[in-house]
């Protein structure tokens, strides 16, 4: 385990980071570092000294000198070797860079020394898996048999999903219901099963699942959101929106107030897809009821998407004006890009160019107004025009996919 840091300690060690944070900012030569380094270790105790060289491996790392990286995770581990953070920082280093048996080697390591550490046990699992060695990853997860499942539970839902991915889904489903029956009080747990029981198409006994776990745990608001989607999938037209509503009434009196404006919008999205504008028109209206005032935004564009649905063009730019007066200034751009979608339908090409050109001035690092810019030129059959767009804008995003993709279609 870690040993706990007296007050004082605490306070030279936070110190030591800020300085540290700053120096980095800085930049300039490194001279300094190692006088400043060994001041520090002479005022904290020795049970201290590993995080230091934690923060100095972390440092190195963005620095991109992976040698004195290494040094200072190792020497961190011999200095505090039942500390799990020096081996799984080491260990995602090495798996960055390519080195996955050295990565696998430090694992078990670490395990060595944390034996039932979840963030290691659940690392190692995942790199096994990746290698191909599901063996290995069974035999770690086989070393739970005798931890309490209130301390496992992570690990055995880990190894639930491992056995899903590989399609193994009897042994999924053991797991699952040796997991519901002893930590029912666990809502990830709930809402995994029901995800794994709905990719298999069992959408009906996922749904009862979403049930039982809403009984269990009413003010789990995931599970309410996978209850809806899974409400759609698996009522039929006549009863779908009455029993839908009726989930989402209850549910708005169960979750936190953050989370009830977002299960309206959801169920405004599933009255649009029913083809009820009107019904999806009163659940917006609930959602902005409950709605923090910093995100309404995200309401008003949502309907305006919908009017759009429904070919209510003027309803649909009154909603983007008002989103486009609430919206902070960092997604200013997602708006404009709504509202030059808007004017392109309305077949006004010239104001939707205008529009991106001012999304790209007010957000350039929003990848998707570029990409509309190239679009709107293809559609208008402009292809020259197309291509300078999309040179113009993977010279700003030159990693950027869909982009590359939209000027070899060009080209």
């Amino acid at each position: 385990g870690e040993p706990a840091m007296s007050p004082q300690s605490r306070l030279v060690y936070k110190e030591f980071c800020a300085v540290l944070r700053c120096r980095e900012v800085q930049g300039g030569e490194r001279g300094w570092l190692q006088d400043f380094v060994t001041r520090c270790m002479e005022q904290l105790p020795p049970s201290v000294h590993w995080r230091v060289h934690l923060e100095l491996a972390d440092l190195s790392k963005r620095e991109q000198r992976f040698g004195d990286a290494r040094a200072a995770y190792e020497m961190a581990a011999v200095l505090q070797p039942g500390a799990a953070q020096p081996w799984l920082e080491y260990a995602k280093m090495e798996e960055e860079r390519g080195h996955f048996r050295r990565c696998q080697r430090i694992l078990a390591a670490g395990l060595e020394h944390c034996p039932t550490n979840e963030s290691l046990l659940l690392k190692a699992v995942k790199h096994h898996e990746r290698l191909g060695d599901l063996g290995a990853a069974r035999a770690l997860l086989g070393r739970l048999s005798s931890v309490s499942v209130d301390r496992a539970w992570r690990a055995l839902l880990e190894g639930a999903l491992l056995e899903a991915r590989t399609a193994n889904l009897s042994t999924a489903r053991r797991v699952f219901k040796f997991l519901l029956h002893h930590a029912p009080w666990c809502g990830p747990i709930w809402y995994e099963a029901c995800r794994f029981e709905q990719r298999f198409e069992r959408a009906r006994h996922a749904l009862q699942l979403a049930e039982a776990g809403l009984a269990q745990l009413p003010r789990y608001g995931p599970l309410w959101f996978t209850a809806l989607r899974l409400v759609e999938c698996c009522v039929e037209p006549p009863a779908l929106l009455a029993r839908a509503r009726a989930l989402v009434v209850r549910g708005a009196r169960s979750i936190s107030k953050d989370l009830v404006w977002k299960l309206w919008l959801e169920y405004a999205r599933l009255e649009e897809r029913a083809g009820s504008l009107a019904a999806a028109r009163a659940a917006y209206v609930r959602a902005v009821r409950s709605c923090p005032g910093n995100l309404r935004w995200k309401l008003w564009l949502g309907g305006a998407r919908t009017e759009v649905a429904y070919a209510e063009m003027g309803t649909a730019q009154q909603l983007l004006d008002r989103a486009m007066l609430e919206a902070p200034a960092k997604v200013r751009g997602a708006v404009r890009l709504e509202c030059a979608r808007l004017a392109e339908l309305g077949g006004d090409a010239a104001a939707a160019r205008r529009e991106l050109k001012a999304a790209r001035k007010e957000s350039p690092h929003e990848w998707k107004a570029y990409l509309e810019a190239v679009l709107v030129e293809i559609r208008a059959g402009e292809q020259a025009r197309a291509v300078r767009e999309a040179r113009r804008a993977l010279r700003v995003h030159t990693a950027t996919g869909r982009l590359w993709a939209a000027l070899i279609a060009l080209r």
